[in-house]
């Protein structure tokens, strides 16, 4: 019987079902008794493990039993880590509180003896029960002893079984944060580079023109505009890389000094109030009179407004608000940046600081930006030993940020603010031809207004007719009434992108038995796998940006020579 228990023990039997067997074995080998194991857990409570010849009403009773010098015959073997025989249970000191009970059920003797494990602990009991008052034979105490020994090869084999198990799923939990932190790693640096090569496009593209070209007074001045736009908004994506360095570094430094707040927060409204003006978001300002001065880096909390602000107007449609308020709680001030724009969603909300963190880093995103600037801030904030939280209701129904900030402490001086103001970089542009395209009509598609203006005037600058489309959706409407010469196309669009715009072109086509589109992907897109993806989809040349405008006429012309005019 012990070779056949242990061979189940050695084929993985579940232990339920082991212990079963065990229990089984024992009442096969002593006719007349019933047999019990009781599991203890790590609060020293006993738990039925096995026990489906005794009543019920008896293992409902055991259930969750304490052990205990003197509880019956199972707490006190559990106790004491030796055997407890109870030949009379009507006489036994350790059964006075059970005895009512046990002589309903008729149980009148209870051998019981501690199941060990390898290292002396005690993992639970195995009792033998009589219907009769009687003690031991030396063989059963022998039996007691033996099949106690192999509930514990049992258990400890189901013990290593169930850690073994859960090291797997760490191991696998672990493996799913290595490879979603992979994944977000090469999501950012995709977006980093084209967050980064769009407004090098306009920057570098109508700085070509304005070296190249005549033009007209009001044409000149709006790519005066369109570079230094595209150019600060480059600068600042620049200058948060730099500061999650610093972040991470330890080397981001903070001059906190006593200061006015208003003339900050104002500051801070003043930077993104054209930005808000261009997308109809109203800005409001609310400073409570009895703030007082903040302990604070002027500059950086000058950023934290920014970046909130710059937040909230993104994400909020054209006709809603965003409101700065401030007021002082009890010991220190707290800071308001409230929107009614898109909200946020419940899952996205507890990694809205996280770095590299974006709700939707896809290539149909509607919202550009790094995923830094809330990371920014809650470092700034937590630097100044304050703290910053989010608040949303969720998708459609706004966001509130909330910062808590030190109070200047009684009788500190209030110098003015000082902001720092950051420089821009700037670049060489290159030397471009300009080959005649006259006779040409071209499909141009780009959801980025500064860009679609720059390549329209590009290409329309050396006589081709340029048709324009600021969607997938738009670009496939004027397909299906005009037959252009050529496409050009950007991937990165909301909505549908670029992948999805020439897979419909080329279904078209293989449908009606059409010529062949000559077709450019003009993408911040450039890794070497976005390359490779581009031409897979059915482009015929992938062109990174910025945009080269002489590469592009290029190009274009050499697709389609024999409608270009010499």
């Amino acid at each position: 019987m012990q070779n056949r228990l242990l061979e189940l023990v050695a084929r993985g039997t579940p232990l339920p079902d082991m212990l079963l067997s065990i229990t089984r074995a024992i009442e096969l080998l002593s006719p007349g008794m019933m047999a019990s194991v009781l599991l203890l857990d790590d609060a020293g409570l006993l738990h039925v493990g096995a026990g489906a010849s005794l009543p019920p009403a008896y293992n409902a009773a055991v259930e969750g039993l304490p052990i205990g010098p003197t509880v019956g015959s199972c707490g006190a073997a559990a106790y004491w880590k030796r055997m407890v025989v109870v030949t009379d249970i009507k006489t036994h000191p350790n059964w006075v509180p059970y005895q009512d009970f046990v002589k309903k059920l008729g149980l009148q003797a209870c051998w019981s003896g501690p199941i060990l494990s390898s290292e002396g602990r005690v993992l639970g009991t195995l009792a033998m029960y009589y219907k009769d008052p009687r003690a031991p034979t030396e063989h059963e105490l022998h039996l007691i002893e033996t099949m106690a020994h192999i509930a514990s090869v049992a258990m400890e084999k189901a013990h290593a079984e169930q850690e073994r198990e859960r090291l797997l799923v760490l191991e696998r939990q672990a493996r799913r944060e290595a490879e979603a932190a992979s994944r977000m790693k090469d999501e950012f640096l995709s977006t980093l580079s084209h967050e980064l090569r769009t407004p090098l496009t306009s920057i570098l593209g109508w700085a070509q023109l304005l070296r190249t070209r005549e033009m007209p007074e009001d044409k000149r001045r709006r790519a005066l505009e369109t570079i230094e736009r595209n150019a600060r908004a480059q600068t600042q994506l620049i200058e948060d890389l730099l500061d999650i360095s610093r972040v991470v570094t330890g080397k981001l430094r903070l001059d906190v000094r006593p200061l006015d707040s208003l003339p900050v927060l104002e500051a801070a409204l003043d930077a993104v109030r054209p930005a808000a003006e261009a997308r109809g978001v109203r800005l409001s300002l609310q400073v409570a009179p009895d703030v007082g001065p903040l302990s604070v880096d002027a500059e950086r909390l000058q950023q934290v407004v920014w970046n909130l602000l710059t937040n909230a107007i993104k994400f909020t449609p054209a006709g809603g608000q965003a409101v700065v308020r401030l007021e002082r709680g009890e010991s220190e001030a707290r800071l308001e940046v409230e929107d009614t724009g898109e909200g946020i969603s419940p899952a996205f909300l507890p990694h809205v600081f996280e770095r590299f963190s974006q709700a939707d880093s896809s290539s149909t995103r509607a919202h550009g930006g790094l995923g830094l600037g809330l990371a920014i801030v809650r470092h700034l904030v937590e630097m100044h030993g304050g703290s910053v939280s989010a608040h949303s209701e969720g998708p459609g129904r706004g966001s509130t940020f909330r910062v808590t900030l030190p109070l200047a402490p009684p009788g500190a001086p209030e110098p003015p603010p000082s902001v720092q103001a950051r420089t821009v970089r700037g670049t060489q542009p290159p030397v471009a031809g300009t080959p005649s395209l006259e006779g040409l009509l071209i499909l141009v598609v780009e959801d980025e207004p500064d860009t679609l203006a720059l390549l329209s005037e590009v290409l329309e600058g050396c006589r081709a007719q340029v048709m324009r489309a600021a969607s997938t959706r738009e670009a496939l409407a004027l397909f299906g009434s005009l037959r252009p010469d050529m496409l050009v196309s950007d991937i990165g669009m909301a909505g549908e992108d670029g992948y999805s715009l020439i897979r419909q072109l080329r279904a078209l086509e293989r449908e009606r038995n059409g010529e062949h589109l000559p077709a450019v992907a003009l993408t911040a897109f450039a890794r070497s796998e976005d390359r490779r993806r581009a031409l897979a989809a059915g482009f015929d040349v992938h062109l990174p940006k910025p945009l080269n405008p002489s590469k592009l006429l290029s190009v274009v012309a050499s697709l389609v020579p024999a409608r270009a005019a010499p």
